[in-house]
């Protein structure tokens, strides 16, 4: 017989930051690639026209977001171990960790993916500039919150 056992408030302390800071991080990608910011831009240097896009809004985006949430979840939840690891408790701290899992990891990435599809530097600049943004705020989030 299948038991469940209750949640403990140490795993609910544990999940709703990482909630929290994903859910704050997506907002600013919202935030980031909109028609307000850079979305525009973006999508022109991605090679997206008005037709593409409406393309893509009608067969349906849920599936996209739902699949960007959970790699922001994900992000999150490394981010949170690695805290932990570290024995992290500042803000400051946790920036010197995003900054350098960003530079370290991230931004090598995001110039190779350039580099080798020849993309503009200015997408590559909305791109990484984006992510070093996330994992910044989820990872101010997570001090904030843990």
């Amino acid at each position: 017989m299948l038991r469940f056992n209750k949640l403990d408030i140490k795993t609910i302390n544990m999940i709703l930051p990482i909630l929290i800071a994903s859910i704050t991080s997506v907002a600013f990608g919202f935030l980031w690639f909109s028609p307000f910011l850079f979305g525009k831009q973006w999508a022109t240097l991605s090679g997206l026209t008005p037709e593409n896009m409406t393309e893509m809004k009608s067969k349906g985006m849920a599936k996209v977001y739902a699949i960007n949430f959970l790699m922001e979840i994900i992000t999150a939840v490394v981010l949170f171990n690695i805290f932990k690891m570290l024995g992290t408790t500042s803000i400051i701290g946790s920036l010197e960790i995003a900054l350098v899992l960003w530079l370290g990891f991230m931004l090598p990435i995001e110039v190779g993916q350039t580099l080798w599809m020849k993309k503009p530097i200015t997408l590559f600049l909305i791109n990484s500039l984006h992510r070093l943004g996330s994992i910044v705020i989820i990872g101010v989030a997570l001090m904030l919150l843990i």
